[in-house]
């Protein structure tokens, strides 16, 4: 659980946005990790002096500093056990006590979400502590994060929990790689561009998202939430369920007598990977860095 790059570019953003932090709250209590390079590629990518904040190699300091340079009004920190001295004890697969909804106007994951076994009630929880017209920030694990943690969570997820009818709106959702130089595409909701998300990269990719919380909502969930593209198959049916046109049909079943049957094979799997990942790029703007978010 850490603010390392990424998270520092992510919370820089919305301070050069004016999206105000307020009371904070750290799922975890964050340790912030920026080693000299890392804060360097920052202070020119936002022309900002972090020098302060400089991680030395073995050094283990906590986020509170960094995140009153942002703006935090308070800084106060949820974990399961007190063994880093967090404000609040607390075991986020449980509802949280009434007394402590709606008291944030900033709830900040760094990386804990993936580590609870019962999510729909921690992101419940999440979603109750934020204060109305406050925000949640998040960063998890999304590609080659295996192992890490008991999940690895894609862009459907949070467009799908995010939304008006649970009283959120998605600012901002991302895919960035590791580290400074690491690709960044901004993610359009899949319900909107028609297809499944993907993305593949040798790097560990996160997931970034930035949500509002616009109203209080009695009885998150009412409705649970579905994939979009399972909801629209449903209501319409897609173009997979309509008949090859006849041409199309000959050609294949004559490809299938010519050549081998692991040939035929390889080719339609080769076909199916392509079209699954230029479907999948529809809905991604790679962006030059996080500078740019709120340009477009």
């Amino acid at each position: 659980m850490a603010i390392d790059y990424i998270e520092a570019a992510f919370l820089l953003s919305a301070k050069r946005r004016n999206i105000p932090l307020g009371r904070v709250l750290m799922l975890g209590r964050q340790h912030l990790c920026l080693s000299a390079d890392k804060i360097a590629n920052l202070e020119r990518q936002f022309e900002v002096d972090l020098q302060s904040f400089v991680t030395k190699e073995g050094e283990e300091q906590f986020a509170e500093p960094f995140l009153d340079y942002l703006g935090a009004s308070t800084v106060s920190s949820m974990d399961i056990s007190d063994y880093e001295e967090s404000t609040l004890c607390h075991d986020l697969n449980k509802p949280i006590p009434d007394k402590w909804k709606g008291h944030y106007d900033c709830v900040i994951d760094g990386g804990t979400l993936e580590h609870v076994f019962n999510f729909p009630c921690a992101i419940r929880n999440v979603m109750e502590l934020v204060a109305s017209g406050g925000h949640f920030f998040g960063s998890n694990p999304a590609n080659n994060w295996l192992g890490h943690g008991f999940y690895q969570f894609g862009p459907e997820l949070f467009f799908r929990v995010f939304t008006g009818e649970n009283g959120f709106e998605v600012i901002d959702f991302l895919l960035a790689e590791d580290g400074p130089g690491g690709a960044i595409h901004k993610v359009s909701d899949p319900a909107i561009t028609g297809h499944r998300i993907s993305i593949r990269s040798r790097r560990r990719v996160a997931s970034l998202v930035l949500a509002r919380k616009v109203a209080v909502v009695d009885g998150l969930f009412t409705q649970t939430p579905q994939q979009s593209d399972y909801t629209t198959r449903w209501q319409v049916g897609t173009a997979e369920d309509e008949a090859i046109p006849a041409g199309r049909a000959g050609l294949k079943s004559l490809i299938k007598q010519v050549l081998p049957a692991g040939v035929v094979r390889r080719v339609q799997e080769r076909a199916i990977e392509k079209r699954h990942a230029a479907e999948g790029a529809l809905g991604l703007t790679r962006l030059g860095s996080m500078k740019e978010l709120g340009q477009r």
